[in-house]
């Protein structure tokens, strides 16, 4: 039931990102058919603008969503030999966060 909900809710998402894809296409088709009746450096030149912001609405979403560091994974209980270390890269990390700079972070 839980696999058939998930492709559902998939084909539903993939539809409506398809239709905003289209309606996209379509008003930037007549905004730069219209820019270029005014004159037709214009068209050219918004066509090239538009493209510019739809890449840059695109790929920086995907390249902060790509950078963000790679998760911790815990060792399986707190008797393990590799625990203390997985604490440390937790400070470590924890100590970056501008929130929490002054904050002890010293539970353990």
């Amino acid at each position: 039931m839980r696999k058939t909900i998930a492709r559902l809710l998939l084909l539903i998402s993939v539809l409506l990102i398809t239709g905003f894809m289209v309606v996209v296409a379509n008003q930037t088709a007549q905004l730069v058919g219209l820019a270029g009746q005014v004159a037709p450096w214009l068209g050219s030149a918004l066509l090239f603008t538009l493209l510019t912001l739809y890449a840059f609405c695109i790929l920086v979403p995907l390249y902060l969503v790509f950078s963000l560091p790679k998760p911790l994974v815990a060792p399986a209980t707190e008797s393990d030999p590799a625990f203390p270390a997985h604490l440390d890269r937790i400070k470590a990390r924890l100590r970056v966060n501008p929130h929490l700079r002054e904050h002890q972070l010293e539970s353990r």
